[in-house]
């Protein structure tokens, strides 16, 4: 038996379990990359609607956004996962809901920076695991490895604090 709820009802459904949804957040991103259409699509809206509980629950979204570029990296590097196909539509698909709906402007604001961040690194990942094997390689793959670890904090902490001012 399925059960839909719209996105209101689902936000005050969850309102109290928070925290245990914040758990679900990397096997949600996970779906979110499957290459079943519907599967994916509805896990974006899941994830949409768990970013906005949060939001509402607690004026951020932090702990969605460490978990959710956590998973990212371990999807992505693994190459069992991701793709720039699955990027495009993951990152187009939770920009889309987010434009599209009627949030809080300084959560739309955030959410807009933050998914850019996390489309620069994601696009650094892919070029990552691109690189072919071998030592002469080496070098490139550490620089930005490194670079890759450093760029989405960096802009994420500048992100969050541009829209907390």
């Amino acid at each position: 038996m399925i059960i839909y709820l719209s996105v209101p009802d689902f936000l005050s459904y969850v309102q109290g379990y928070q925290g245990v949804l914040n758990s679900l957040v990397g096997q949600v991103v996970n779906l979110c990359l499957s290459h079943h259409d519907q599967l994916r699509s509805n896990a974006v809206q899941i994830l949409y609607s768990m970013i906005i509980a949060e939001y509402h629950q607690s004026n951020h979204f932090d702990d969605i956004e460490n978990e959710l570029v956590n998973r990212l990296d371990s999807l992505f590097m693994s190459d069992s996962k991701g793709d720039d196909i699955s990027r495009a539509f993951f990152i187009g698909q939770l920009r889309h809901l987010f434009d599209s709906s009627d949030v809080d402007e300084r959560l739309r604001e955030r959410v807009a920076n933050f998914l850019d961040s996390v489309d620069l690194f994601l696009e650094l990942l892919l070029s990552v695991r691109a690189l072919p094997e071998g030592e002469e390689y080496a070098d490139d793959r550490v620089i930005a490895t490194v670079s890759g670890r450093k760029m989405p904090l960096h802009k994420l902490t500048n992100s969050v604090t541009s829209c907390d001012s």
